[in-house]
Order: structure tokens, then C-alpha cells, then sequence
């Protein structure tokens, strides 16, 4: 019945964003105290779920990555999503994603010399952004990540992670071990979007960006449109999952893409996984 119910709901661009808004308000308190977790897992089902998902092959990544001719260092890689990327939960594991961020700025980074700007929304655990410091660091470029989430970025709480053997931990303390990309390249925001990007982000210009917050049409509209009118030509906005399980986000990169002029070119990691790349042209 709950399934049916959302479905219903997520045809409806606007009943599907009211919905999404309502559920994070009500839900808000919990989303601060306890976002991920109800239980503490051993450690070994999280090393168990890390093994069968380490080594699987992506095709369509793999080649995306050779047409970017940049590859993020696979041991780095799997170290950080161990942390912040295993998680027990009823759909698949896949960090994919990492390697397409980390291609896709380094190609991008590779043809330009001067400080670049990068927006985020949808920080979560800190992976994504920290595959886009990844990214900085490798090239020696200068630059300032600014990652926006509703989860709170100093309190102390379980993350579904091995990490949670340890104890409720902050975002950075979960990120210890990365500790000199984060101080030097990410800037943590917490609240909604809209509200960061309005009032809180002076950007005169977004070089690069990752959408992966809230996934309504009303949302990613927004969030797309801002940033890409501080865009210029070759500036590339990646908005994840664009799937049929998300037909408001479709819609949302479908027609802002043809309004502010983007390509877009699709990578799927798996069946129900796809990475929309939008290059302004």
C-alpha cells in the first residue's frame, strides 16, 4: 500500500514536492538525532558487505573514466567508502559515483588555472565531496567545495557505518582520517537548500557542481537554475540518480537543460543508476 501510495504521489510534480516537504519537516527532528540508524551492526557485516561490492565492474564508468583520461586511486577509494559508503540497507551498494565526480572534475580541471567554486547539495557522510577534494588536491588546484545538507554537521550521532562500533561521532570526526582535504577544500553548510544558496553563498561564479539532495521537481529546479546562472561554457553541473523512480528530477534537468543550454550525457553505474553530466555549451 505505501508503495502504491508513493507512486501515485510522484506523478504529480507538485503533490510528489509537497509530500517530500512535509515528510522532512515532521521528520526533522529525527533527521537530527538519528538519521541513519536504529541498531548497532558488528563490524562484520559491514566488511561482508564491503567485499561483494569492492570489486564489481561498471562498464559504462570505466569507459567514462578513459574518455576523461583521470581515474581516482581505487585503494583511496574503497578505504573512504568503507566509512561513508557501506551501509546496511534494502537497495544495492554502489560508490560508483565517486569515480564519475572524480573523472569528470579532473578532465574538467585539467583546461582551466584559477580558483574554482564547487556546489554540492546532499552531503550526506561527506563521500561525494570528498572525491571532488580528491580531485583538487591531485591536480594542485586552488578552490573551495561548499556542501549543503539538512543532517547536522556537529552533532554527534551513529551513521550506519562501521564507523558506529566506536560510538555517535561528528561528521568530521567520522572524516578523521581525511582531515587535511577537509580543512583545506570543503566548507559544510547545514540547512535546506534554497535557503544556503539564497542567502548564505556569495558565488559570483559555480564552476562545477553535484546535485544529490532532495529529488523533487520543484527542488532540483531550483537548485539548477541558480547555479547554472553563475555558469559559463564548458561549467558542468552532475545531477545523480536520474531515474524513473525520480520523474520530477527528470523533468527538472530535461527542461532546464534546454532553457539554460546543456548537453547531457548519461552514465549508468547499474540498472536503477544513472548520472546525468550537463555541460554548458
Amino acid at each position: 500500500m505505501k508503495k502504491l501510495f508513493k507512486k501515485i504521489i510522484t506523478k504529480n510534480l507538485y503533490l510528489d514536492h509537497l509530500y517530500q516537504l512535509s515528510s522532512t519537516y515532521f521528520y526533522y527532528y529525527k533527521i537530527k538525532n538519528s538519521p541513519f540508524v536504529k541498531n548497532i551492526y558488528e563490524k562484520k557485516i559491514y566488511y561482508e558487505l564491503f567485499n561483494k561490492v569492492k570489486n564489481l565492474n561498471y562498464k559504462e564508468v570505466e569507459l567514462f573514466e578513459n574518455k576523461c583520461s583521470f581515474k581516482i586511486d581505487k585503494y583511496w577509494l574503497d578505504d573512504l567508502a568503507l566509512i561513508t559508503q557501506v551501509t546496511i540497507k534494502k537497495s544495492n551498494l554502489c560508490y560508483a559515483h565517486g569515480r564519475v565526480i572524480y573523472s569528470c572534475l579532473s578532465n574538467f580541471l585539467s583546461s582551466i588555472n584559477e580558483n574554482v567554486n564547487i556546489v554540492e547539495t546532499g552531503t550526506s557522510k561527506g563521500f561525494s565531496s570528498l572525491c571532488m577534494a580528491k580531485a583538487l588536491s591531485d591536480l594542485n588546484k586552488k578552490g573551495k567545495i561548499n556542501t549543503i545538507d539538512i543532517l547536522p554537521k556537529n552533532k554527534k550521532i551513529y551513521w550506519n557505518s562501521i564507523s558506529d562500533a566506536k560510538g555517535k561521532l561528528t561528521r568530521s570526526e567520522l572524516l578523521g582520517k581525511w582531515k587535511d582535504l577537509t580543512e583545506k577544500y570543503i566548507n559544510y553548510h547545514e540547512g535546506f537548500s534554497k535557503n544556503i544558496l539564497k542567502n548564505y553563498l556569495d558565488l559570483n561564479r559555480i564552476h562545477f557542481a553535484f546535485l544529490d539532495g532532495s529529488h523533487t521537481y520543484l527542488d532540483v529546479g531550483f537548485e539548477f537554475t541558480f547555479i547554472s546562472k553563475r555558469q559559463i561554457k564548458n561549467d558542468i553541473i552532475i545531477v545523480d540518480d536520474y531515474n524513473e523512480q525520480y520523474p520530477g528530477l527528470i523533468k527538472a534537468v530535461d527542461k532546464l537543460s534546454q532553457v539554460f543550454n546543456y548537453s547531457i550525457e548519461l552514465i549508468n553505474s547499474e540498472r536503477n543508476r544513472t548520472y546525468a553530466i550537463c555541460k554548458k555549451k
